[in-house]
């Protein structure tokens, strides 16, 4: 009887192992994944042209150097009077020299005695240009002492080298048997009248020096 039992169950077992195998679906196998299409090939990049070189910058010329000021052939300097507005240049080496008012400013060739002069001075506005600076150069003490007489030989309207209004005047005296030369530019600024005098008691040269001189003098 326990034998039949068995049976019945081995066989019941089988059985059902049976229906379960062919209940459950045979896997599908996985498709395999297709082949990955190919890279395109990359367009091989054009070379870039090397730049050109640059040109070495042309060198610079070096500036060249101030013309040294000069006045009558001579290395020069300028005075400048900022209180009465004015400034005249003068050959370096001259030496000053003073002189009474209205004189502010004077310089010579030399300590000789007779040398090359020049100078400004500084008066009470006036339009009369050529009388005061008859009267100034009358009293200068040069002159003065050997009583001296000066004389206006003539007179005429020009203009500084700036544009300035101004005055000129040529004058001439004679100390004992020596001719004196004296050249005069005269201008007015504001309530002053500022004249600066060139004198010699030498040749044309010296003249052409000391009216050259004079001549520098500028409104400022």
């Amino acid at each position: 009887m326990f034998k039949n039992k068995a049976l019945v169950i081995v066989s019941v077992l089988v059985l059902a192992l049976v229906a379960i195998s062919c209940a459950a679906p045979a896997a599908t196998p996985a498709k395999p994944a297709a082949p990955a299409a190919p890279a395109a090939p990359t367009t091989p990049t054009t070379p870039t042209e090397p730049a050109a070189p640059t040109a070495p910058a042309a060198p610079t010329a070096p500036a060249a150097p101030a013309a040294a000021a000069t006045v009558a052939g001579q290395p020069a300097t300028t005075y400048t009077n900022a209180k009465y507005g004015f400034s005249i240049t003068y050959p370096k080496k001259w030496i000053d020299k003073a002189l009474p008012e209205p004189a502010v400013f004077t310089k010579v060739a030399s300590a000789d005695l007779g040398a090359d002069q020049i100078s400004v001075s500084v008066v009470p506005k006036t339009d009369d240009i050529a009388g005061t600076a008859n009267s100034i150069s009358t009293n200068n003490p040069d002159m003065k002492s050997f009583a001296a007489k000066v004389t206006t030989d003539s007179t005429k309207a020009v203009k500084l080298s700036d544009g300035t209004d101004a005055t000129e005047v040529y004058m001439s005296s004679k100390i004992i048997s020596t001719d004196v030369f004296i050249y005069v530019l005269g201008f007015t600024k504001g309530d002053n009248t500022i004249l600066a005098f060139g004198s010699t008691i030498k040749g044309q040269n010296n003249k052409d020096a000391v009216v050259e001189i004079t001549k520098t003098l500028v409104a400022k």
